[in-house]
């Protein structure tokens, strides 16, 4: 990085240097967001664990759909069990059951309304340096259409979202996610300005040495069945060496010097649908988790047909998602 990313307040070479999980990585508040689903069961497992190493504060966040004409609170307030209906009510002493069974201190949050509302102004509110979210994968088409709660919220809130789902937990190649001991770390770039921010966050997780950070970038290619007409999309061009080629000079000079910091840090360039390649690449290298930038959404929004959006809903891997700074 040139003298001006330090001085337009971008991380450079130097800022990486002797970074690793435990160090430079500073967690003070933890945020789960459970609905009492397997998946979310193994969320609140994984943050419970985030939140005793770093002696941090875990909060457990359920949004209620109350009744209509039902007493609702004011954001950032809980409910209490006496104003809920007797259904909702029995959901209450079940989620309390859920957190005391994690083994952690946790703060029980109960509100209602839109879930990714609540969540957002929870992260606002209490200040928070995580989030930890399950979600199921969505093969259906009917689901494919409708973004998941984590994929809305992904892209707005103001923290990084570590996102488990159903399948990650029972397929990936390593079928026990620990957060704490990532040996493999996949970080896929478009080499936006937000690039090194990701490599920070993806040198903070990493566990000294025995952790490796790799560096992706596909070259995106027309898909077969587009055939001639690939040809009227600007973004597939008959340079595909070429683009190939600059995609690897701007890894070495997004990180020319490897060799100076705490662990392992490599690259690669592929060619062909970036998704595709991603997971692809993930499982090659058995990944134990997957960082990626999410874009800035002023809405809820339609973000299914987003790189990250396909990478979550793959399911195998975990993904640590990094809200894009500015617009």
């Amino acid at each position: 990085m040139s003298p001006m990313d330090l001085a337009e307040g971008r991380p450079g070479i130097a800022s990486l240097t002797g970074t690793g999980c435990g160090g430079n990585l500073q967690v003070r508040n933890v945020l789960c967001a459970v609905d009492l689903s397997d998946v979310s069961r193994r969320a609140l497992r994984v943050a419970s664990r985030i939140a005793a190493h770093f002696h941090a504060r875990l909060y457990v966040q359920h949004t209620f759909d109350l009744p209509q004409g039902a007493a609702s609170v004011a954001a950032g307030q809980s409910l209490r069990i006496e104003d809920l209906p007797a259904a909702l009510q029995e959901r209450e002493i079940e989620l309390r059951a859920l957190v005391g069974a994690a083994g952690a201190n946790a703060i029980l949050l109960l509100n209602d309304g839109d879930a990714r509302e609540r969540i957002l102004e929870t992260i606002a509110g209490k200040s928070i340096d995580l989030l930890v979210m399950g979600t199921r994968t969505r093969r259906a088409l009917s689901r494919f259409m409708q973004p998941s709660l984590a994929e809305r919220v992904i892209h707005q809130a103001t923290c990084p979202s570590l996102i488990l789902s159903l399948s990650a937990a029972s397929r990936a190649p390593k079928p026990k996610f620990d957060p704490l001991r990532l040996r493999t770390i996949l970080v896929p770039t478009d080499f936006s300005p937000n690039a090194m921010r990701l490599l920070v966050y993806a040198l903070r997780w990493a566990s000294g040495e025995a952790s490796r950070v790799i560096l992706f970038h596909a070259v995106p290619t027309a898909p077969p069945a587009l055939g001639k007409l690939s040809n009227l999309l600007p973004e597939y061009d008959a340079g595909l060496e070429q683009h190939i080629r600059g995609a690897w000079e701007k890894m070495r000079a997004l990180l020319p010097a490897p060799e100076r910091l705490a662990c392992p840090v490599s690259y690669e360039v592929r060619d062909g649908d970036p998704k595709e390649q991603i997971l692809k690449f993930a499982k090659e290298k058995r990944a134990d988790l997957i960082i990626m930038g999410a874009r800035v959404l002023k809405g809820a929004g339609l973000t299914w047909g987003s790189t990250i959006a396909g990478v979550i809903r793959d399911g195998r891997f975990p993904v640590l998602a990094v809200r894009h700074l500015g617009k």
